[in-house]
């Protein structure tokens, strides 16, 4: 990938380094009521499946509409994006050997044991993830196609996501790309190998791996209209 800087997590914070210039952002955990929104919807639609109902709606905390800046595609002339990505929650490093394991040793089992392992995987979000950061796929950048996201964050790694859904949440910070390639330590070697086998554990087999993509959260806005934040910061 011809990414323009570099990201290093420290404790704490992430810093970006590109030509010459360093920056620090900081990292903040998700509250307690982005956690329980998340979650509960989570485990609304689980309870769907398991009644063999097609989920009533699709947004929500899977999908999350990130916005970002930084290039212009050939076939376009403002660099601004928005594009709706599936969105899932980023694992601690003591249990991510855990999750993977979980999922390999049940990949091949019928839909209601998936269902229960994802059921656990949600009631037990601070068990096993982390609330500082977020994880998605670059679904459709492969061979010579690249999308405005991916184009955007290869210069930019700036992010704005919005969910949704009532209420509704704001995060921002750094996008961390990680691609199978990369020369990456053993913890995103094993978030890229838990992004891609959760998307194809629900989702079905596929033929080749995606870019993985760290949401590090360095602010959390509570957007809700009416009553809600509107805008306001959540400081946990």
């Amino acid at each position: 990938m011809d990414i323009e800087y570099e990201i290093i997590e420290k404790e704490g914070m992430v810093e970006v380094i590109k030509n010459g210039d360093s920056k620090n952002y900081p990292l903040v955990e998700l509250p307690d009521t982005f956690v329980k929104w998340s979650t509960s919807e989570r485990l609304k639609v689980l309870d769907m499946v398991k009644e063999h109902k097609f989920p009533e709606y699709l947004e929500g905390p899977h999908n999350g509409m990130v916005a970002t800046c930084g290039n212009t595609r050939e076939d376009d002339v403002i660099s601004i994006n928005n594009a709706v990505k599936g969105v899932g929650y980023l694992p601690k490093k003591e249990s991510i050997d855990e999750l993977i394991n979980i999922m390999k040793d049940t990949k091949k089992e019928g839909l209601s044991r998936k269902v229960s392992v994802l059921y656990d995987f949600y009631s037990n979000f601070d068990k096993y993830f982390r609330r500082d950061g977020l994880l998605s796929l670059e679904l459709y950048t492969y061979g010579d196609y690249r999308t405005k996201t991916y184009l955007n964050l290869i210069k930019n790694p700036e992010y704005a996501m919005v969910f949704l859904d009532m209420p509704t949440f704001q995060v921002k910070g750094i996008a961390r790309l990680i691609h199978p390639e990369d020369d990456v330590n053993s913890y995103e070697r094993k978030v890229f190998e838990y992004a891609n086998l959760i998307h194809s554990y629900f989702h079905g087999h596929f033929s080749r791996e995606f870019i993985a993509i760290v949401f590090y959260i360095s602010r959390v806005f509570d957007s809700t209209p009416g009553k809600g934040g509107k805008g306001k910061r959540i400081y946990r």
